[in-house]
């Protein structure tokens, strides 16, 4: 027991190492953007401080100097910021879609686990074409939440499926496509806090989208 508990924390330092790694550029950017905030806000540029103000919070919350766990109803917070900037920032524009259990949004969560699904299903699921993803959290069994993230796009096949799901995600086509780079870091995320307590399934067939499904245990703030 103290061998696998001394595992964990290992899993979570370092987890915490690589995320403090690719947060160092975001801070500086963080102020940065402040500055630029205001200097929109006194030229009128009204839609630009929209976009910033959205920026700036979603930077804000994934620096996470508040701790390691925060509410669904954060998470869920930070994600709509961040496909409001994608649909700022691309030509086409996609749907999406939130149902949010009221009980569920009170629950704790690892920070950070919702937005790389999310990210998955814009860029490797919808293929910049127009779409539907669609969050769903809600209490299962009293004990449980179940975190669903599904898109209308072009799904996979089982033999990719199978890679993304046994670890295999450093093959080339993978890397060159990012497809398991936001998968791997959530299940490790989910083992280090979790253990054999949490799951993650892939359901996708080509042509017809793909969903994603975490089952974690509750955690009350």
């Amino acid at each position: 027991l103290f061998i696998e508990l001394e595992q964990k924390e290992r899993l979570k330092s370092k987890l915490e190492v690589d995320k403090l790694l690719s947060q160092i550029n975001p801070h500086f950017l963080h102020n940065t953007l402040n500055t630029v905030q205001w200097i929109a806000r006194m030229n009128g540029q009204s839609e630009i401080v929209k976009l910033l103000s959205a920026l700036t919070r979603l930077l804000h919350f994934n620096l996470g100097k508040e701790g390691s766990y925060v509410k669904v109803k954060e998470e869920i917070d930070a994600v709509r910021d961040y496909v409001a900037l994608q649909l700022a920032r691309t030509d086409y524009q996609f749907e999406v879609r939130f149902e949010v259990d009221e009980v569920a949004g009170d629950c704790m969560i690892p920070r950070f686990l919702i937005q790389p699904l999310v990210e998955n299903a814009i860029y490797h699921g919808l293929l910049y074409e127009n779409g539907t993803i669609h969050i769903t959290v809600e209490i299962e069994d009293a004990n449980r939440i179940k975190i669903i993230v599904s898109d209308n796009g072009v799904g996979m096949d089982e033999e990719l499926r199978y890679k993304l799901m046994e670890g295999n995600r450093n093959t080339d086509e993978n890397q060159k496509a990012g497809m398991g780079i936001g998968l791997n870091y959530i299940i490790k995320m989910l083992e280090a806090y979790y253990g054999n307590a949490a799951s993650v399934a892939i359901d996708s067939n080509i042509g017809e989208g793909t969903r994603v499904t975490i089952n974690i245990p509750v955690k009350k703030a």
